[in-house]
């Protein structure tokens, strides 16, 4: 299931509200949805940023014509007492009809469509038209939050087909104005410069689990360490020559007499014995091996959530 897609084809539901304006009676029909879904032109994203609402304004019976003060506010409760969000628009009413769009002059905060039940308050130049529980579909909304920025994953496709409102691990500089969540999200964890952020460079790493210092640990997030190979629990040694010495005899070689005819030598290998030098302790290296130590692995890209 992609919760980044939302259906807003189907007609939202109309419910009518009234109350006393000015001199006469207003009645409101109106229908909350979704806005159209839209790439985000930062993001990427497919996620709405608004939400849409249309409505039909009486007084008096009479189509109301012309432009009026509307206040909307998301409460959470059925009375309107407690209304985390607010905003104020002039909206443009034609023969009763109107649309706009909230959340524009007020950011909706994700926290205040994850919490439900939640009502919508509206008032017109000030006056309360009562409150319409939300549907489910606003809480669509927060499901492009099911997966928060600064996430890292393994894909397994190709670089160049990284999913919308995903980037690469590879470093790069970003603007924190551009990328206001995600810079929310890691900060400066991997480097800060003249209003960027840079992101965490995973190409031809592992991931470890940190140990943050304030926990007790020694390893914050975003610690980098280099390659090293710790000794094993059985080590692999080649024995260790304490020292020795190699003993040679002497060889006593004796010719005969001098005088006339011929001469017989003889050798005698009964004389003093001889040592080496000694080398001293000394040990002897293992050859082969390779330029690291990994086990058995497949290559992905790590890319994040923006």
């Amino acid at each position: 299931m992609n919760n980044e897609r939302t259906n807003t084809s189907q007609r939202p539901a109309v419910v009518k509200l009234t109350a006393a304006f000015a001199t006469g009676t207003v009645a409101l029909l109106s229908a909350l949805a979704l806005a159209a879904p839209s790439r985000d032109a930062v993001t990427n994203e497919l996620v709405p940023r608004q939400l849409q609402y249309r409505g039909h304004l009486d007084q008096d019976g009479a189509a109301v014509t012309g432009t009026r003060s509307m206040t909307f506010a998301i409460c959470t409760d059925a009375g309107g007492a407690d209304c985390p969000w607010s905003e104020t628009q002039s909206v443009d009413i034609s023969a009763g009809e109107f649309s706009v769009q909230l959340g524009v002059t007020n950011a909706i905060p994700e926290a205040v469509l994850a919490r439900a039940p939640a009502f919508l308050r509206i008032s017109v130049e000030g006056t309360s038209l009562g409150t319409q529980e939300l549907a489910s579909a606003p809480f669509a909304r927060v499901a492009g939050n099911g997966v928060p920025p600064g996430s890292v994953v393994a894909f397994a496709g190709e670089h160049t087909q990284l999913p919308p409102g995903w980037a690469l691990c590879d470093g790069s500089v970003l603007l924190q104005a551009d990328y206001d969540n995600l810079y929310a999200a890691i900060g400066c964890t991997y480097g800060c410069a003249g209003g960027t952020f840079t992101l965490p460079d995973l190409r031809n790493q592992f991931v470890r689990g940190a140990a943050p210092t304030a926990l007790g640990g020694g390893r914050d997030v975003g610690a980098q360490e280099a390659d090293a190979t710790a000794l094993p629990n059985n080590p692999f040694v080649v024995s260790q020559d304490p020292g020795h010495v190699h003993v040679i005899s002497d060889i006593d070689v004796v010719v005969g007499g001098a005088g006339s005819g011929p001469h017989s030598p003889f050798v005698n290998s009964n004389g003093v014995a001889r040592q080496t030098g000694a080398s001293g302790e000394h040990s002897h290296t293992l050859a082969g091996g390779d330029s690291e130590t990994r086990p058995a692995n497949v290559a992905m890209n790590y890319i994040i959530k923006l």
